[in-house]
């Protein structure tokens, strides 16, 4: 089922959470849907070429690592917060960017 990136990253595991997004069944009890790495890059038609990972485009993927989970922020939260919009705004510009969650587990921090 799950295909195989050679070219992942070595920091980057295909079972890793890329987002978790909170909702309810049809019976009304809270749930939480995990996005892995894996479906993202299948969702981008990722594959392999020379040695990176690239997109249906030919768009080399990047991987971001947010931040952000703070139960009770660092006294400098705006400015880390306004670096990490910045640089993940450049990246953008040149890549196909994948931004993981700080928050794999989707339950509200705080």
């Amino acid at each position: 089922m799950s295909q195989s990136y050679k070219c992942l990253p070595a920091d980057v595991k295909s079972d890793e959470v890329v987002s978790a997004v909170p909702g309810s069944s049809s019976s009304g009890q809270e749930t939480i849907t995990r996005i892995t790495v894996a479906q993202t890059l299948k969702k981008l038609k990722a594959r392999c070429s020379r040695g990176k990972l690239v997109d249906r485009k030919n768009r080399q993927i990047r991987f971001y690592r947010t931040q952000g989970c703070w139960g009770n922020p660092p006294a400098n939260y705006l400015e880390l917060m306004d670096a990490q919009n910045k640089a993940i705004a450049d990246l953008k510009k040149k890549y196909t960017l994948i931004e993981m969650t700080c928050n794999p587990s989707g339950i509200p921090i705080g």
